[in-house]
């Protein structure tokens, strides 16, 4: 089997690829569109894009469970 590095690389990728890398490319592209324009950043319109992704994100999560207890209930005979 596996070992407990391999699990934990599974859920860094996800928690980095899904997580983290869709709010550093929000906050960059947010910085990088107001420096274009010449005005300060909207740091509510910010905070309320950062917010979306995390809920989106616990969503995922959510979905993820159930996903995965279904499969188990499923398959019974793997138990």
């Amino acid at each position: 089997g596996g070992s407990l590095n391999d699990y934990a690389s599974r859920s860094w990728a996800g928690l980095i690829s899904d997580y983290y890398a869709k709010r550093w490319e929000v906050y960059i592209d947010t910085f990088i569109k107001a420096v274009g324009e010449g005005v300060e950043v909207d740091q509510k319109q910010l905070e309320d894009e950062l917010k979306e992704i995390e809920g989106l994100f616990y969503l995922l999560l959510a979905i993820h469970a159930i996903s995965e207890r279904i499969n188990i209930f499923e398959n019974k005979d793997l138990i």
